[in-house]
């Protein structure tokens, strides 16, 4: 637990030393659109700015934020290799990558307008900037809108994924459908507001030998909000309703309302008042209410180096219940050193059963990197996970001591080394200890780009897995063709599991697994990600076949 803390107070004093690099940063928001374990697809590409080895955050609902770098980047879109290699983000989760702002995304140019015939009847032009003096911003006579002014309109995304697995042990098959909308209305009612509504419609269905077949439908409203202000007009900003907490995302999604204030220089200070809603499909709200805050100090405007801290408190049924403080340290300098790291630190009392007195980091997600221009990078990560102790059944019920001993702490170093202009070089080196047990895992890869002709990539990996009760090792195989329209992957792995306490032919497991997918996109907003994937072990095998299907609008 000390050294968790320790090593976000050494994240904290390097950003202090490094904030003094005068370089901007531009914010670039991103949403996942597919996910698979450890690996998700986001909506921006190279064209907004994106390059392999950028680090990406990205904020779920629940508050759990999670990290990850740039693998691949095409025109609009990336694939994006997570810190967690389990973790599985939903689609549609909100992201975010900080890029120097000279590497911002410009407007893509215009068609060349068609010439006009000159008439006689044609006026003579005149010059308007007779009064534009060189020493002038280029727009400096043009008066921006203010949020009021603008037109009314209406964007969002519709989208449907549907997956099946069907699976030889027991003859169960799995199928899963989910179909939404999010929608994202600007100056509807003529006062510069936002409504934002985000809803989903989820239906599973289960097939087994006997009579245990089940079939589930479920509807769920994951955001209804309305916001008003944060613009360059207003610095003070107010949102109610549900949605996930604008100025700390990590205290998570709020049935109430939130309120920010920016200054000039780019400090933010905040509040927010309401009830949370329980982190399952049902949603349900009214038994946890919470007050937060929180404070942002920033080094210039645009919010390139950050320290935030906030503080949450939570009552269960009116019971009193968490103390939440959480600290977040990020930012970037123009000579692509990036820090980032957030700790979730819980409060204990005499009256918390399974947990000492004082502050103790509940979850930590640390990084400290180096990107070059060239494409090569260098991180290392930290990650700490405990369990907190709730009187909200948020992680279900544990006993005093497996709750005060139950961690798992992982810390893992990851390069990429551009051997010329066609062949990287990659490599990832882990270790990980948890109540029971420690191991370690590392992988080896080499990517081959054009070896196949233009667009294509060939990649190429071996990797390994040491655990107290189990030692994998395998190799990977995959090929990548790039047109117009997005991508198409095929994927081979072999690995062998070797599975400790068992004798004779039982210790070792081959599994065999092949996949094929397709990824596209088109100008007018569509996307869809289809998938298909086999896997063979010993007598058992099993099918899965899933697609995403995206209309931004």
């Amino acid at each position: 637990m000390q050294r968790a803390l320790a090593l976000v107070w050494l994240l904290l004093l390097g950003a202090l030393a490094l904030a003094q690099d005068p370089a901007g940063v531009e914010v670039l928001e991103l949403r996942v659109t597919g996910a698979r374990p450890g690996v998700v697809d986001v909506d921006r590409g190279s064209l907004d700015g994106l390059v392999v080895g950028d680090r990406v955050r990205f904020a779920p609902r629940d508050g759990a934020a999670l990290e990850g770098l740039v693998e691949s980047a095409e025109e609009r879109t990336a694939v994006v290799t997570l810190d967690d290699a389990r973790a599985v983000l939903a689609a549609g989760t909100r992201g975010e990558a900080r890029i120097p702002a000279s590497r911002a995304a410009t407007p893509e140019p215009s068609p060349t307008p068609r010439k006009r015939k000159s008439t006689a009847q044609q006026k003579p032009w005149r010059n308007r900037d007779e009064e534009y003096q060189p020493n002038q911003p280029l727009l400096t006579r043009v008066r921006p809108l203010r949020p009021e002014e603008r037109p009314s309109r209406i964007t969002g995304r519709w989208y449907a994924i549907a997956d099946h697995i069907q699976s030889s042990e027991d003859e169960r098959a799995d199928s899963f459908a989910r179909a939404g909308l999010a929608l994202d209305g600007e100056n509807l009612l003529g006062h510069g507001e936002r409504l934002r509504i985000d809803g989903e419609f989820n239906w599973r269905r289960t097939d087994v030998p006997d009579d245990g077949d089940e079939t589930l439908t479920r509807g769920r409203l994951d955001r209804m909000s309305y916001s008003i202000g944060g613009t360059r007009f207003d610095s003070t900003r107010l949102e109610f309703g549900r949605f996930l907490q604008s100025g700390m995302p990590e205290f998570g999604v709020l049935d109430g309302v939130e309120w920010s204030a920016r200054a000039d220089d780019g400090t933010r200070v905040g509040a927010s008042l309401g009830f949370m809603p329980e982190p399952d499909p049902e949603q349900s709200t009214g038994d946890d209410f919470q007050a937060a805050a929180f404070y942002r100090w920033s080094s210039d405007p645009s919010e390139r180096w950050t320290i935030t801290t906030g503080y949450q408190k939570s009552l269960h049924e009116l019971d009193a219940d968490r103390d939440l403080f959480v600290l977040d340290v990020r930012g970037t300098n123009e000579s692509s050193w990036r820090i980032s790291g957030t700790a979730w630190l819980d409060y204990y009392t005499a009256s918390d059963r399974g947990k000492s007195e004082g502050l103790e980091p509940t979850q930590v997600l640390a990084s400290a990197g180096r990107h070059w221009d060239g494409g090569s990078s260098l991180d290392l990560t930290y990650t700490h996970f405990a369990y907190p102790e709730l009187e909200r059944d948020e992680f279900g019920f544990w006993s005093s001591s497996a709750l005060s001993d139950a961690h798992h702490d992982r810390i893992a170093l990851a390069s990429r080394y551009v051997l010329g202009r066609a062949w990287t070089l990659r490599s990832r080196l882990g270790g990980w200890v948890d109540q029971d047990q420690s191991g370690g895992d590392g992988e080896l890869g080499l990517d081959a780009r054009e070896l196949f002709g233009l667009g294509s990539t060939l990649r190429v990996a071996g990797f390994g897995t040491q655990g107290r009760f189990e030692t994998e090792v395998g190799g990977r195989l995959g090929l990548e063709l790039a047109d117009d329209g997005g991508a198409w992957q095929v994927e081979y792995e072999l690995s062998d599991h070797r599975i400790d306490g068992f004798t004779g032919d039982n210790n070792d497991l081959p599994t065999h697994r092949a996949a094929m997918w397709r990824d596209w996109h088109s100008t007018s907003g569509w996307s869809l990600s289809a998938r298909l994937e086999a896997a063979l072990w010993d007598d058992e095998h099993a099918l899965t076949l899933g697609f995403y299907l995206q209309r931004s609008f």
